[in-house]
């Protein structure tokens, strides 16, 4: 197996559109044909303990440590449009993803009270704001 960076790169090269009928640049050629002798056809989305293993990593970081919500969401999203071009070129007869569904996990439209100030806070703030620098040296008064 080449080194992870060059494997990186060489996917990175391959999925460039206008790259398709090139050949890879020689620094990329050995990762590029391992690339593509390792590579699982698109047609194994089909089968739901793949696309689970999928749906699954790209809940994880590359250091292992789970990622945010938003980029698990973000990258769901690049493989529903990746799918969606699969569909569309007839190499899937229907996109997968629509069936099995991932639990969600609940998201509350609470405010956490750690990160916001409240009304007193607030008047404080606003309060020591208007005592920063003096009114001669015209600090903090907005010029």
């Amino acid at each position: 197996m080449p080194a992870v960076e060059g494997l990186r790169l060489a996917l990175r090269w391959a999925v460039v559109p206008a790259n398709a009928e090139l050949e890879p640049p020689d620094e990329l050629e050995e990762a590029h044909h391992w690339l593509a002798k390792k590579s699982l056809l698109v047609s194994a989305l089909e089968d739901p303990k793949t696309l689970r293993d999928i749906q699954y990593r790209l809940s994880y970081k590359l250091d292992g440590t789970p990622a945010a919500g938003e980029t698990s969401r973000r990258r769901r999203r690049a493989l529903n449009t990746a799918v969606e071009y699969a569909v569309e070129r007839k190499l899937l007869l229907e996109n997968p993803l629509t069936g099995p569904k991932r639990a969600r996990t609940s998201s509350s439209d609470r405010v956490d009270p750690r990160v916001l100030v409240n009304k007193t806070q607030a008047a404080q703030l606003l309060a020591a704001v208007s005592y920063v620098g003096t009114w001669e040296e015209r600090r903090g008064a907005g010029s």
